[in-house]
């Protein structure tokens, strides 16, 4: 069993043809210490076939480029790339041709129980039992997506929302920064995404199963 951890961090946009947008990101082998650059390029004609609004184009082109990288680093792009510039390029041929929208949200905190879930970093002592609803979670809390999450934000609380018929769910009243960015709000958290911050990081850890005998 071989594992490879990668820290991903985003660059921003790169210097762009006019038939495709290009997104950039720094990876780095935290074993060897080994860095590389990978470009995303996504062709227009693909973006047009998805038929994106500008706040759409905002919030999934970048998801989609991140998700990009982290497939082939799956399959491992990375191995070896010490100095190296990756180029990925993504059109109507090798893509999906449906809108890019990483709904449901995913998170790794939502445990679900009878009937509804539980908020695992929900505080306990607010009377709520931590309990959520999957709508308020998907579409309320502040929290970004465990896929495109920084790996620096820490020390995450919810608070529940009550209302006249329960609890509606919850929203975020403490989290914390392990590279020392002060939040003057818990609401900041929702920036922690790539495209957002600068300081945006994501860790990817991949095991590689070692093949015995003969392709």
């Amino acid at each position: 069993m071989n594992i490879h951890k990668y820290l991903i961090k985003y660059r921003g946009i790169g210097l762009q043809p006019c038939y495709a947008k290009i997104f950039v990101f720094l990876v780095e082998e935290m074993t060897t210490k080994d860095t590389f650059t990978v470009n995303v390029k996504i062709i227009e004609e693909l973006i047009n076939q998805w038929n994106l609004s500008e706040t759409e184009k905002r919030e999934s082109l970048i998801p989609f480029a991140l998700n990009k990288l982290k497939e082939a680093l799956t399959k491992g792009i990375g191995i070896g790339a010490k100095d190296n510039i990756i180029d990925i390029e993504c059109s109507t041929f090798n893509s999906p041709r449906t809108k890019p929208i990483m709904l449901p949200k995913k998170c790794e905190f939502l445990e679900p129980i009878t009937g509804a879930f539980r908020c695992k970093v929900g505080r306990v002592s607010d009377g709520t039992e931590q309990i959520t609803t999957m709508k308020f979670c998907s579409e309320g809390c502040v929290l970004p997506d465990q896929r495109l999450r920084c790996c620096h934000l820490t020390g995450i609380e919810t608070l529940g929302i009550d209302s006249n018929t329960g609890i509606l769910g919850r929203k975020v009243v403490s989290a914390l920064c392990n590279i020392g960015k002060e939040f003057t709000a818990a609401e900041e958290c929702s920036q922690c995404k790539p495209g957002h911050r600068d300081c945006w990081t994501y860790l990817l850890e991949i095991i590689f199963e070692k093949r015995i005998g003969f392709e």
